[in-house]
């Protein structure tokens, strides 16, 4: 059976574990290179200590903890093959064959052997249960068979109590479900202190990023990064949250330092190059597609970004192909469809065009997450939505906020609708702070819906709280869904608090020409204002 490919979330978590587990090496002679090799791995520094791992081989090539760090290293590094072509080596080991047998498995995860891995950890137990457990359950999740995954998170901390890696993974587990009160709790747990080990904070961080808290993330991520100064994780970690925040200097910053330390990260290379990309720095954005065209296109996503570079620079077929192959598995990505319909355009295809054309203005209209959400709501929640949307429309705001309450009263509550519009109607009662908190539990359930990025957003600004982060959210909105009013209105105010007026006037221009004649001097009105 072909493994299906492992979502990006677990495939960021497949970095957690190595540094958490004994190191293995107290087979060392105390030489220079055995004391550099454990410094620089406990600082992150993998590629320092490799060097000096292999310096210390070459002097020593029997010394099996060499060998079993420099396997560990390898992991580290995203080398699963030759980490396995070291730990072959160590099997038939007195000293180390058992942990060499156990830490294989691990190789093998990060080799997309998943199969293989399954068949070696059929039972779990003995010293390394954890991470046969930890193994097992990677590799089951990569299958996309969660519940078995899970199964063997229990299991092994049912041998294993309080076990961090598999702790770790469980809490991933329960972010990807949007889980997050559960998984709060588990970061809670590994990162109060200050002696708390800096994956349990990178996972803090993540989970404070869901919660849309990229303040309290940076925080966080800074306090791990204090501990493992040169951890390409930690630091592509924070390169993320500083472009959600709308800083990409230190967004860059942050890319370029993890890629110095893992040039090969596929999800590395692709955050830069879109960060340029969308910055405005298309050749830059271009070379490094062209530069690591395998690795940056082993992710969705750089497949996708690959089909937009080319459809910018007028290779039309070439970005078809891309854009086409991405979206098959991804029918509802909005900025991809809204490529394809120009592509078709261009080469005159109006069928297809219209086509794709309809698809962008059903996410425009909300018909996209939100309006799945709405088509699988219960038929109780449906009628309470059905009875609040009637009082919007007749502007009846305390009926309405009344219905939406009615509906948050149930603990159990995950439809974004009904947070997202809840929260429009406490800005139109003058609730800035209500309308924020609300708006943040829509966007951590449906962070990709346009009308979600923009309430958000625009709650952000009406509550004078960072203005970059609904900067950096109403332009994502204004990507997705350029014609609607409501949203470039908002994006036009915000640009032009922070400063950049003549792109707020170029936004409202955009609108008016697309605008009904009879409203152009409304239009010019609220340009005067801006």
């Amino acid at each position: 059976m072909m493994a299906k490919p492992a979502s990006r979330i677990f495939l960021a978590t497949l970095l957690l574990p190595l540094l958490l587990m004994a190191t293995g090496c107290d087979g060392f002679f105390a030489t220079d290179h055995a004391a550099g090799a454990r410094q620089a791995y406990a600082a992150g520094n993998f590629r320092e200590a490799r060097i000096h791992l292999i310096n210390q081989l070459r002097q020593d090539p029997g010394n099996g903890g060499a060998s079993m760090m420099l396997a560990r290293t390898l992991l580290e590094m995203g080398d699963g093959i030759g980490a396995q072509a070291r730990l072959e080596k160590l099997t038939d080991d007195p000293q180390y064959g058992a942990e060499a047998a156990a830490l294989m498995t691990h190789a093998l995860v990060a080799s997309d052997k998943h199969e293989q891995v399954l068949e070696l950890t059929g039972t779990i137990n003995g010293p390394y249960a954890a991470l046969l457990a930890w193994s097992r359950a990677s590799s089951l999740f990569a299958l996309d068979r969660g519940e078995e995954a899970k199964h063997a998170i229990e299991q092994g901390l049912a041998l294993a109590p309080g076990n961090l890696e598999l702790s770790l993974l469980k809490g991933t587990s329960l972010l990807a479900e949007g889980r997050q009160k559960e998984a709060r709790a588990i970061a809670g747990q590994y990162a109060a202190s200050d002696e708390s080990h800096p994956l349990a904070l990178l996972f803090a961080g993540r989970v404070a990023r869901l919660d849309g808290d990229e303040r309290g993330a940076q925080e966080l991520l800074a306090r791990a990064l204090e501990k493992r100064p040169q951890h390409p994780q930690l630091l592509k970690e924070l390169g993320d949250s500083y472009r959600q925040t709308a800083d990409p200097g230190k967004a860059r910053d942050f890319y370029q330092r993890s890629l110095a330390l893992a040039p090969n990260n596929a999800d590395t290379l692709l955050s830069l190059a879109e960060l340029e990309f969308f910055e405005g720095d298309r050749e830059l954005a271009l070379q490094i597609v062209q530069e690591n065209e395998r690795l940056v296109e082993s992710v969705p996503e750089g497949v996708r970004l690959a089909g937009l570079i080319a459809e910018d620079r007028g290779n039309h077929e070439f970005a078809l192909a891309k854009l086409r192959r991405y979206l098959r598995d991804n029918p509802d990505e909005p900025i991809s469809t809204a490529a394809l319909a120009r592509i078709y355009d261009v080469l005159k295809e109006p069928a297809l065009a219209a086509e794709a054309r309809r698809k962008v203005e059903q996410f425009e209209s909300g018909a996209g997450v939100l309006g799945e959400a709405i088509r699988t709501a219960s038929a109780g929640e449906r009628a309470k939505i059905d009875l609040a949307e009637k009082a919007i429309t007749d502007r009846r705001w305390k009926e309405a906020d009344g219905h939406y309450s009615a509906l948050l009263a149930n603990a159990d509550m995950r439809n974004p609708v009904v947070f997202n519009n809840a929260a429009m109607v406490k800005l139109n009662l003058g609730d800035e702070a209500g309308a924020l908190a609300l708006a943040e539990q829509a966007h951590r359930l449906a962070p990709g819906d346009p009308f979600v990025q923009d309430s958000l957003g625009w709650a952000l600004f009406l509550n004078g709280k960072d203005t970059r982060r609904a900067a950096n959210l109403l332009t994502q909105a204004y990507e997705t869904a350029p014609a609607n009013f409501e949203i470039g209105w908002h994006f036009a105010q915000v640009l032009a608090q922070i400063g950049r007026r003549d792109d707020a006037v170029a936004v409202m221009e955009r609108l008016k020409a697309n605008a009904d004649p009879a409203d152009h001097d409304r239009i010019d009105q609220l340009i005067a204002r801006l």
